[in-house]
């Protein structure tokens, strides 16, 4: 089974796509090529065309990224053996993109790179064979990117309204609603019909009694007659209804759900003097408790609210994502955080990695630091200030791929690369 490493972008895909991050331009994604060279060894970042291509293939479909995010593209883009002459195996598959901007040129984009390359076999007329593949690739702005789709790979409405139109069903023996019907032959139903209020029809021999009303309020049942009770005039098991006069129980009636019987006014208890007035204010000089426990008071509540972590999540400037974790310490007047996330590819510098302004737009001073990095074989530490109430990369340092930042009040990476944390927060001063 075929393998391909992930999308890597060319230096001129590299710059389109930071200028559409910055809404500095817009570029067309226009096709995918494919070539049997090994690029194993090739700087990749470098080329400008795919190197002896052997076919040009179809972007059949536009892929959301599947992160949700705004800053990644897929295409779904095929290859067929059709004309083949003879069989190669796909080594590397480009995407090619053009600025929209008049003279620009048509430049190789990214570059997919086989693990395992796929063979396509050279045309049989028997065997039409189809290489379909997803590629993602970074544009920094999707808003910014178009993206070439081939026609020929949709259905027109014409042609599905026509292939409707062909679709031929014999009615003649079908039951038609808001129709009379004549149904012949034994027909049976699994489920007994019902009318349109959805009461169900009965049966012939179901029905073996006969009620006959007189006329005069009274009714036959099977020859024996009857006079039903006013229904104005008797009690009913359910429903609210008032009952008039004096009604004397030779037995308490009872509570259906427990069986205790209902008292009468003589025998309701007294109601201590200490018992608490459910519409007015109470002071429980004794506290109060549940199950043991003492109760909060609000007081209590406003206090550990005031003093409790809170969750704040987004991207900004620099962060292509972040989750911070943050509480207010109004004793010592500064804010106590950890924030870890995402950030593109390029120099941080200056650019906003999390804005605090709803808490305060003149932050003092900061004590922490960051580290930024791929993974534990590459990591450095960076130095953060903050500038009213955003927080920012002051020292300066590119990195050619995307990365991971993490900040607290020491750093997880000394200068020597061995782990120096002490598990405490940043610390930011107001």
């Amino acid at each position: 089974m075929s393998e391909y490493h992930d999308s890597q972008l060319t230096a001129f895909g590299a710059d389109l796509a930071q200028r559409a991050s910055n809404g500095d331009t817009k570029f067309t994604i226009t096709k995918a090529t494919s070539t049997a060279d090994d690029l194993s060894q090739t700087d990749l970042s470098q080329l400008i065309t795919l190197p002896h291509e052997k076919q040009t293939g179809e972007i059949d479909r536009i892929l959301p990224d599947p992160n949700g995010g705004t800053k990644v593209k897929g295409t779904k883009v095929s290859f067929d053996n059709l004309n083949l002459t003879e069989n190669y195996p796909i080594q590397a598959m480009g995407l090619y993109a053009k600025e929209d901007v008049d003279g620009a040129k048509e430049q190789v984009y990214a570059v997919t790179t086989a693990a395992d390359p796929e063979t396509m076999p050279k045309s049989d007329s028997a065997i039409m064979f189809t290489f379909a593949v997803s590629i993602y690739v970074v544009v920094g702005n999707a808003k910014q990117v178009t993206i070439n789709v081939n026609p020929d790979s949709f259905a027109t409405k014409e042609y599905v309204a026509d292939a409707i139109a062909n679709v031929k069903v014999d009615t003649s023996d079908l039951a038609k609603l808001n129709q009379d019907n004549y149904y012949t032959g034994d027909n049976q139903f699994k489920h007994d019909p019902v009318n349109k209020n959805g009461d169900a029809y009965g049966l012939a021999k179901d029905i073996d009694t006969k009620v006959t009303d007189n006329g005069d309020g009274s009714i036959v049942v099977n020859g024996k007659t009857f006079v039903p009770a006013d229904d104005s005039q008797v009690v009913h098991t359910s429903g609210d209804e008032e009952v008039g006069g004096t009604k004397t129980f030779d037995t308490a009636p009872v509570d259906k759900t427990t069986g205790h019987p209902y008292i009468t006014k003589d025998g309701v208890p007294a109601v201590p003097s200490t018992l608490a007035d459910t519409t007015k204010m109470a002071n429980f000089t004794g506290g109060l408790q549940k199950g043991g426990i003492d109760v909060a008071t609000a007081a209590d509540l406003k206090s550990v609210e005031n003093s409790a972590w809170r969750v704040k999540q987004g991207s900004s400037d620099l962060m292509t994502s972040y989750t911070c974790l943050y509480r207010i310490n109004s004793d010592k007047r500064r804010i106590e955080f950890v924030l870890w996330g995402l950030l593109p590819a390029g120099d941080p510098t200056g650019k906003t990695i999390v804005d605090f302004s709803e808490i305060s737009s003149t932050f003092k001073s900061i004590d922490g630091n960051a580290t930024q990095g791929l993974n534990s074989d590459y990591a450095m530490k960076r130095i953060i200030q903050v500038n009213g109430s955003k927080i920012s990369i002051s020292d300066s340092g590119t990195s050619g791929n995307p990365t991971r930042l993490f900040i607290a009040h020491h750093s997880l990476i000394n200068p020597s690369g061995d782990y120096s944390g002490d598990n405490e927060p940043c610390y930011l001063y107001y």
